[in-house]
């Protein structure tokens, strides 16, 4: 049985910093009480250089933010896409397409 997480529709807000929106609310980096640890599945995907350091930057500031280092690349993503819904997605990537960016 898997527990929601109710998240705030402007939680993709591009007008805060990404480590503040993971901040503001119940916390998805961490298994609600009584949840059992399910296994993990083994996917891979490539990211830009730029998004690699976006991601370490967000990364080290939670870690300093929430004084645990066990926050990684791996704690954010999932978080992330725990967080998402299509709605959020799909805006971001109109906004790339009309853009002309690579999606």
């Amino acid at each position: 049985m898997n527990k929601r997480v109710k998240i705030d529709k402007n939680i993709f807000d591009q007008s805060t910093d990404p480590a503040e929106r993971l901040l503001s609310g119940p916390s998805p980096l961490l298994p609600a009480k009584g949840v059992k640890k399910e296994r993990l599945k083994e996917t891979s995907f490539y990211i830009t250089s730029e998004q690699v350091q976006k991601l370490d930057d967000v990364a080290d500031d939670l870690k300093k933010r929430l004084k645990d280092r066990n926050i990684n690349r791996q704690t954010i993503i999932r978080a992330l896409i725990d967080m998402c819904d299509t709605n959020a997605v799909e805006s971001n990537l109109r906004v790339k397409v009309l853009n002309g960016d690579r999606v």
